[in-house]
């Protein structure tokens, strides 16, 4: 039997390469992509995160101690980069007034703080979240809460995977609004993370004829994905079907982790590798980088820059390397700030 993939004495690379390649498209996201790459990156790239989060899932772990594990590495970075983050979201109300319906001064300060108490990334006239990323934190401590909660009330491996699937969907459905903490978005992402958990056994090195499955999964990829339409979670919108939603989202999560696996041990990997293991950081970190790149790209070149494909192909690099660099610093320097 292989052993988990949340082993940190043993690493997995091509886990780390395909959590480097998810905080890339992420970064790739938050800029002004054409509306058919936006399809495609947003159909996958966060069901990928919670997919290879529930691979870290200990399941056989008294529920008290994961949920202070999950305060401890969750909770604790989310309140930290909200508070870091308080410096530069006065911005966005400026930029887009349309969106942040007109703040000003003080009101946007008031504003964000409300935004991380209520923990989700919805913009209303009195909140919003000093950087909308970090809905994925609060998705991902709720669910880790519930998951575990459950997994201590059902003993079952299958039919605790059986409830911890059917449930939160069954929840998403019959909802119509998303709640503070991102608990809809939650219940939406649940499903990826508990297969996250059923896959965790699998070596997709080892996967015989992986050469021919992958392009079956690319083909696949290719074809079916924009039939669906626009997907994201956390604004719970899953395109015109939520089983087509589910299936290209696991398709294509299983063909990203193939690919990495191709690619382990060769030298582009070696840098991947490294992103995906301050992937933290580089989620809270990015808009710091982010937004100067915008501003100089906007006054050396006007504002078509920006929807740039060479333009956001820089900026997605340069945010990586800075944000990487950043989550070196904090890790030797202020580890303490994310308790690592």
């Amino acid at each position: 039997m292989v052993p988990p993939f949340f082993m940190f004495k043993n690493r997995i690379a091509y886990v780390d390469i395909a959590k480097g390649f998810a905080i890339w498209l992420m970064v790739i996201g938050h800029l002004d992509i054409s509306e058919q790459i936006r399809i495609y990156v947003y159909s996958f790239h966060m069901p990928l995160f919670f997919i290879l989060s529930g691979l870290f899932f200990k399941r056989d772990r008294p529920f008290l101690i994961n949920l202070k594990s999950s305060i401890k590495s969750i909770l604790w970075p989310y309140f930290t980069f909200s508070v870091i983050n308080l410096f530069v979201c006065w911005v966005s109300p400026y930029l887009h007034p349309e969106l942040y319906y007109d703040m000003h001064g003080k009101e946007i300060f008031f504003a964000a703080i409300r935004g991380i108490f209520l923990g989700t990334d919805q913009i209303t006239p009195t909140s919003f979240m000093p950087l909308g990323a970090l809905w994925f934190l609060v998705s991902l401590f709720t669910i880790q809460v519930l998951t575990s909660a459950l997994a201590a009330l059902v003993r079952n491996n299958r039919i605790f995977l059986l409830m911890a699937t059917i449930i939160p969907i069954a929840l998403f459905l019959v909802t119509r609004t998303n709640m503070p903490f991102s608990v809809r978005s939650s219940m939406m992402a649940m499903p990826f993370y508990c297969l996250g958990y059923a896959l965790r056994d699998i070596d997709f090195s080892g996967i015989p004829h992986r050469g021919y499955f992958f392009m079956i999964l690319a083909l696949f990829f290719v074809f079916i994905i924009p039939l669906n339409g626009f997907c994201t979670i956390d604004e719970c919108i899953y395109g015109k079907s939520i089983l087509l939603f589910y299936v290209n989202a696991v398709i294509a999560t299983i063909m990203v982790l193939v690919a990495c696996s191709f690619i382990a041990g060769k030298r582009i990997s070696r840098y991947l590798e490294l992103i995906g293991q301050q992937t933290l950081v580089i989620l809270g970190m990015h808009a710091f980088p982010m937004i100067v790149m915008k501003v100089a790209g906007v006054l050396f070149f006007g504002n078509a820059v920006l929807s740039s494909l060479p333009f956001i192909l820089l900026v997605s690099v340069v945010v990586l390397v800075v944000s990487y660099m950043m989550g070196v610093i904090i890790s030797k320097y202020a580890p303490q700030m994310l308790r690592i």
